[in-house]
Order: structure tokens, then C-alpha cells, then sequence
């Protein structure tokens, strides 16, 4: 089973390219959505001088919705100075104030003076832009390409560095036409807890962590056993050790995710420590929380006595937990990635009942994974050799060494 899941994985990794959409100019009617056109904007700065969005077209756009009482919204703004002080080539910055939320129409002035703040604002008395823009929550981040659609969409604080981030990646024009098709599009995009707002994909993310600990934890009466008294009274249970597995995972993945941006820009947390709360956003946040994630986890693996049987148990897990996660993603390729996920997690979970050498449900785990992976992420343009995204790539090189890793282990005398 284990070579011919191998196999699918590399003929769809090889051949899946040919099938794989191109990057489309988006259609349609315009909604504030990631992969849409850009709803028109016509506001007056605080000069009374009229601004158009479509102004700005041939330039990508960071388009920011704030008001001077929210707490998150002030806690990003040192941050959107400093983007207005150092834009790249070919971009612009345009914050919206939502004036019609305001305790005053003179708030948001008079706090824009009391900080010198200088980059471009515009007043929105009415609710007419957020209303077009359905802002629920604020700060509100749209980052529109120089076609005029909308490349990302993000709700709650952003540091400079991933400010930059998105806004260069809208510079290269628009995302796929599939972009905006998961379950985003139906929640709304944070729930309000008192002051503050807590994004929906940090909600889903942590209903999967809550998902995949429940079902590594839970006893395998049939394979436990078989465990002799001296391992049970070494090691308190492959089961609890799943779990602990899928909690270290979690705790490292968080603080990965965020160190990284700390240690490249630790100055931006110094000026606004409330940043530390928000949710991780960015290019570099997967690969750190990936990092953190695995350092955590094989750390709390030390002195485990047969480690391939925790992962057989936490892995299925994991992928259950990861597909709940991905649901809400506005990722172009995660509205099929959650899906996929979730019956690559359904199935492995049911094979991992059968009796097998240990880590052999991990690597059925791990293959079932890359698959889901590898057709998942042929909804996302690329412009790699054979129409491969690195993200194919990295999963079928892992799952493979992993097989074969087994094979070695499972034949050797």
C-alpha cells in the first residue's frame, strides 16, 4: 500500500501540472473578496480634496480601515508609518477612517495629530467604504494588485515586515480566479471578545488542536495490550504521549511562527508590545511555525521508548486537526486543502487500526498527507519547472524518505 500511495503522490506531482489553472485576470461582480475585483472607493482626505481607489491603479495598495478608539488599530499604526516612510517601488498606502464609528468627527484628527502621524487618510462619515468593503472588525487590511484586485485580505494588526510582505507579493499582479472559494467566504472574518477581535482562522486553527489532542489521545485497547509491564511502567501510554505530541506541536508552532518576525524586527514589538498578541501573519510564518513545531515536539520526545508508536497515534490526528484549520484559510489553494485534509486524516485513522509494525501508520499518515497536498495545491498557479509549487515538492520528498526509512527499518535483521 505504502509504494502505491509513493506512487500517486509522483505521477500527480509530475503529471498534475499539465492540468493546473493559470493565473486569471478575476471576473465577476466586484466583492470585497480575495481574487476579486476591488470595490470602487471615493472618499475626501481631511483637506477636502476627493481620492479615488481607481487612482491608484498601475500601483498594488495596502488599504487599511481603523478608528482612533480601537486598541489593535493602535497598535499597528507605528507600523504604517513606517511602511508610508519606506514604500517600494510601484506601491502606495491608503488608510480609511471610519469615521461614521467615531465618537466625533474630530477624533480621528485630533489622534492623528497628538502621534504626527503623516501617511494618507481618508474620512469616511457615512459607512459608505465599509459597508462596500464589509469591514466587521478593524484594523481591516485589503492589499489590492496594480490590476485592481484584491491579492489579500486580513483582519487584525500587521507588523511592517509583513506589511511589505503582502504588498510586494501584490505587485506581481493578481491572484488565482479560484482564490476566495473556502469556507472564508461564508464565516465572518473575526469574532469580537470585548475590546478586541480575534481572527476566525486563529478560531478554526485552534478547534484542529482541540480535534487532533482528542483523537490521539484516545486508547487503542488492542495494540496497548500488548505493552509489557515494564514499558507501561516506564512510559505512561503511547496515547497520552500522542497527545503531549499534538499540544507541543501546537505551543511550538505559535511560538515559532512569531519568533522569527521578533528576532528580523524586534524593534517593531518594542514600540507596540500589543503586537505580540496577534495573530501570526506573513510569508515567513508556516516555515517558522513548522520549525517551532517539530523542535518542540522532538525535544518532548526525548527518552520515549518506541517513538514511531506516539506518531503512529498523534498523526492521523494531526492531519484532522489541520484540514479544520485550513478551512478558513483565504489561501487560492486552501479551499481545497481543508477538505483534502479531512478525508486524508478519516482514512489513515481507519488503516491505523490495523496491526502493523510501529511507524507504519505514521508513514501512512505522512503518504496520505502528501497526497491530499499535492491535489489540493494544483488549484494554485505556478511557475515552477513542470508547473510544480514547492509546497508539492517539499511534501512528497518528506513522505517518501519517511517510507523508505520504514522499509529499511521494518527489513533490517
Amino acid at each position: 500500500m505504502h509504494a502505491t500511495l509513493a506512487a500517486a503522490i509522483w505521477a500527480v506531482l509530475l503529471l498534475g501540472g499539465a492540468f493546473r489553472p493559470g493565473a486569471a485576470t478575476p471576473d465577476g461582480p466586484p466583492r470585497p473578496a480575495v481574487g476579486s475585483p476591488a470595490p470602487a472607493l471615493e472618499l475626501a482626505d481631511p483637506t477636502g480634496q476627493t481620492v479615488r481607489l481607481a487612482d491608484f491603479r498601475g500601483r498594488a495598495v495596502f488599504l487599511n480601515f481603523w478608528a482612533s478608539w480601537c486598541g489593535p488599530c493602535r497598535a499597528e499604526m507605528p507600523e504604517i508609518q513606517r511602511l508610508a516612510e519606506s514604500l517600494p517601488d510601484g506601491t502606495a498606502v491608503l488608510t480609511v477612517n471610519l469615521t461614521g464609528r467615531e465618537a466625533s468627527p474630530s477624533a480621528p484628527l485630533a489622534y492623528l495629530a497628538e502621534h504626527g502621524y503623516s501617511f494618507p487618510v481618508l474620512l469616511d462619515p457615512r459607512d459608505e467604504a465599509g459597508t462596500a468593503f464589509q469591514v466587521a472588525s478593524m484594523p481591516t487590511s485589503l492589499f489590492i494588485s496594480p490590476e485592481g484586485a484584491v491579492t489579500a485580505r486580513v483582519a487584525g494588526p500587521l507588523t511592517y515586515r509583513a506589511m511589505r510582505e503582502y504588498l510586494t507579493a501584490a505587485v506581481s499582479g493578481p491572484p488565482s480566479a479560484t482564490a476566495g472559494r473556502s469556507l472564508n467566504r461564508w464565516l465572518p472574518e473575526s469574532v469580537p471578545l470585548g475590546p478586541a477581535a480575534l481572527p476566525t482562522r486563529a478560531l478554526l486553527w485552534l478547534a484542529g488542536v482541540l480535534l487532533a489532542a482528542a483523537v490521539a489521545g484516545v486508547p487503542r485497547p488492542v495494540t496497548d495490550a500488548r505493552r509489557s509491564a515494564a514499558e507501561a511502567e516506564s512510559d505512561p501510554g503511547p496515547s497520552l504521549r500522542a497527545r503531549e505530541l499534538v499540544l507541543n506541536l501546537a505551543v511550538g508552532g505559535v511560538l515559532g511562527a512569531k519568533l522569527l518576525y521578533v528576532l528580523m524586527d524586534p524593534g517593531a514589538y518594542v514600540r507596540s508590545p500589543a503586537l505580540l498578541l496577534a495573530f501570526p501573519y506573513g510569508r515567513l510564518a508556516l516555515p517558522g511555525a513548522v520549525a517551532g513545531g517539530l523542535a518542540l515536539s522532538l525535544w518532548g520526545l526525548r527518552g520515549v521508548p518506541d517513538s514511531a508508536t506516539v506518531w503512529d497515534r498523534a498523526l492521523p490526528g494531526l492531519l484532522l486537526g489541520a484540514g479544520v484549520g485550513a478551512l478558513a484559510s483565504p489561501d487560492p489553494a486552501d479551499w481545497a486543502l481543508g477538505p483534502a485534509l479531512l478525508a486524508a486524516g478519516l482514512l489513515s485513522l481507519g488503516l491505523s487500526r490495523l496491526a502493523g509494525p510501529p511507524g507504519d501508520g505514521a508513514v501512512t499518515a505522512l503518504l496520505l498527507g502528501a497526497l491530499a497536498v499535492t491535489l489540493a495545491d494544483l488549484a494554485r498557479p505556478s511557475a515552477g519547472p513542470a508547473g510544480i509549487t514547492p509546497v508539492q515538492l517539499l511534501a512528497a520528498v518528506v513522505a517518501t524518505l519517511a517510507w523508505i526509512r520504514q522499509r529499511r527499518r521494518t527489513v533490517a535483521p
